[in-house]
């Protein structure tokens, strides 16, 4: 079509005309859910039986797929990604006389998303969000021009975006509208965050949420909200003072702090380093406290002993999870001692001589000499852990290695988890529930990190392989492998039966001891599948692992050189499909082409008479370096086999005088062609 406008200027534009084409799909406006984010669009994509459709360019994700073919129609489906916001399809056209014709087909998907920019040089880049996006508040302040950037294509001029931010208790501190060109319709919104700055500063709310609103989307009935911001206000304490009181036999703790912080929502964390395995005890700070905060506790939950104290505040829009310890150095948290030390150790020497050594009881007494600095006080305690490690609750074990990481004796105390009965014990108490599942991901951690370091005897690992973890199995089925136990190649054949190990894994674990696995496959060469790997092993490792039989199509190294098996026959001449190499000394003969694709020599190797014979007339040459190459043509010999076999100077050869060749050297085969046959 040319088109012309009237003030004379002209243009030309072009049409692909189709003669039937359906698209549905991607006429929605896509939005993200709020808690998975964008999800995958089924595109469909209907054409005659004429028409054939397919991506362009080709992708390996997505793929096209032809679902239906009938009544001359042709239904293809793409299921587009959620990072993807456009296809480019290419349609192919076959004609009676003009071949074929085809053009590209670009179409977009209209997803809502968004991007944070806090920095120019971010402004290029070309990462989108479809879930919230989390800044600090602090960093939103040092930027010199933060905005909020929403692509919304297709919406039109009638959607109006919002962003709204909520404080932690639902109160709306401020709303904003995202202008719209007055030019032309564009797709992107923007929101100038600068003008959110003073709310910000006012605010006493740790977290702040921003919701971004759209109003007069057609496919919607109403507004619809989605969290994209959440700004978070750092709790930064420096200073850390508490005491510990007995008051008219209620005990309470003074807790003091600086700077003041007059967040909404704060909480503090009692870590108890000298009971590491225990949960923190976490204690609200009301919204009035000033700097300083008194609170009653039970004599139980913080007895005396070493404390990391965090502070943190209350997130109502975040999931609940379990609390992480933090880095003692970390800005959060500061270290404390709370009561007195002396008499939490008196108070543990008694309770053990009531009780009986416990291991919580032994392995506080050492955390808490260590903190007192009494070095020589520590060694002996650690001992007395030791010795009740066998029966000791997993996580307190673990906690208490993890505690004195640096000293020789963790190690100790976590090869007492991996013994054989310890193991069993384990599992027996997960599959009864009488292990609670964070204390069984707690051994599993321990299991994946120390256990290939710890563990040295084939029977300590023996018992691993019960444990239902496939990082773990793996692993110990990797050091039976390395110890020589065929326990662990019986559990690989196992697995690769039962689909849950690819052949090529199988081989990778194998090949950590070649010598043991070529031994005992071969000694269960009955089983089809043992064969397999072992010819695996043997295809990958030629100058290692024996081939475990010997077919047409497979190379022998001779007195003559390598070359290509073409036949195997007896003696009699009755031809076999195969032959075990330790056969193939009684009554066989391979036919050979000895480097077929340079001089293609026809040979035989008469095992039986222990000789090479030449099949053809002609004059045939011996290296008398290595004895063991001949060729028709002693150029073969000064050249390329002395290049390869020898250092290349001052080649040496000598003419046979006969036909045949005593085979003298042991014979080696390979599945596939050596990389080189010249030697």
């Amino acid at each position: 079509m040319r088109l012309r406008s009237p003030h004379g200027g002209s243009a030309s534009v072009r049409f692909d005309i189709v003669p039937y084409l359906r698209i549905t799909g991607h006429e929605s406006f896509h939005l993200p859910d709020p808690q998975q984010g964008a999800s995958w669009v089924p595109i469909l994509i209907e054409t005659d039986a004429w028409t054939k459709v397919d991506l362009w360019p080709p992708t390996s994700s997505p793929t096209i797929v032809l679902v239906e073919r009938s009544k001359g129609i042709r239904r293809y489906q793409v299921e587009l990604p959620p990072e993807r916001t456009d296809i480019s399809l290419r349609l192919v056209r076959r004609l009676p006389q003009e071949g074929r014709v085809s053009f590209s087909l670009r179409i977009p998907i209209h997803r809502l998303r968004w991007r944070l920019i806090l920095h120019p040089d971010s402004a290029a880049s070309p990462v989108w969000h479809d879930r919230t996006v989390s800044v600090s508040i602090d960093e939103l302040e040092q930027s010199p021009s933060p905005y909020l950037m929403v692509d919304a294509p297709g919406v039109g001029t009638g959607a109006r975006l919002r962003l709204r931010l909520l404080d932690t208790d639902g109160t709306t501190l401020k709303e904003m509208e995202a202008p719209q060109s007055s030019r032309r319709l564009s797709r992107f919104r923007r929101f100038d965050l600068r003008l959110v700055r003073d709310t910000l500063r006012q605010s006493r709310s740790a977290v702040v949420r921003g919701d971004l609103v759209v109003d007069g989307l057609p496919e919607r009935g109403g507004p619809v909200t989605l969290p994209v911001l959440r700004l978070v206000r750092g709790i930064h304490v420096d200073r850390v003072h508490v005491t510990r009181r007995q008051e008219h036999g209620e005990v309470y703790v003074d807790l003091a702090w600086e700077p003041e912080t007059p967040l909404k929502g704060r909480r503090v964390r009692f870590w108890p380093l000298t009971r590491p395995w225990a949960k923190p005890v976490s204690i609200p700070i009301p919204d009035t406290a000033r700097f300083r905060y008194t609170f009653p506790t039970d004599d139980g939950a913080l007895p005396p002993g070493e404390y990391l104290v965090e502070f943190t505040v209350d997130d109502p829009w975040a999931p609940q999870t379990e609390p992480e310890q933090p880095p003692s150095t970390d800005n959060g948290g500061n270290r404390v001692r709370l009561g007195n030390l002396e008499e939490r150790l008196a108070w543990l020497d008694a309770a053990i001589a009531r009780e009986g050594e416990r291991f919580d009881y032994l392995a506080e007494q050492a955390l808490l000499w260590r903190a007192l600095g009494d070095k020589a006080q520590v060694i002996p305690a650690l001992r007395r852990c030791l010795a009740q490690a066998d029966n000791a609750p997993v996580e307190q074990v673990v906690a208490l290695a993890n505690a004195f990481n640096d000293h020789p004796i963790a190690d100790a105390l976590r090869s007492s988890l991996y013994r054989p009965h310890r193991v069993r014990f384990v599992l027996e108490a997960h599959q009864a529930g009488r292990l609670s599942d964070a204390d069984w991901q707690t051994y599993l951690g321990e299991l994946r990190q120390h256990a290939s370091r710890l563990l040295t005897a084939p029977q300590a690992w023996e018992p691993l392989l019960q444990i239902p973890d496939e990082e773990v199995r793996r692993a110990t089925v990797r050091q039976l492998v390395v110890h020589g136990d065929p326990v662990g190649l019986e559990a690989l054949l196992k697995w690769l039966r039962e689909g849950e190990l690819s052949e090529s894994e199988v081989l990778e674990t194998l090949e950590k001891n070649l010598d043991f696995a070529a031994r005992i496959l071969e000694s269960r060469s009955a089983d089809p599948l043992a064969l397999r790997l072992l010819m695996g092993l043997a295809e990958k490792h030629p100058n290692r692992v024996p081939v475990p039989y010997v077919q047409r199509g497979y190379w022998v190294r001779c007195q003559a050189g390598w070359g290509r098996i073409e036949r195997i026959e007896r003696s009699d001449g009755y031809e076999v499909p195969y032959v075990y190499p330790k056969e193939l000394y009684r009554n066989y003969r391979l036919w050979i082409v000895l480097r077929p694709d340079e001089d293609a020599e026809p040979v035989v190797l008469d095992l039986d008479r222990g000789e090479v014979r030449f099949l053809l007339p002609s004059r045939h040459y011996l290296c008398t370096k290595c004895g063991q190459f001949a060729a028709r043509r002693h150029g073969w010999i000064t050249g390329r086999h002395e290049r390869s076999a020898h250092e290349g100077w001052h080649p040496r050869f000598l003419i046979l005088e006969t036909s045949f060749l005593p085979q003298q050297a042991n014979i080696k085969f390979a599945i596939r062609r050596p990389s080189n046959i010249w030697q």
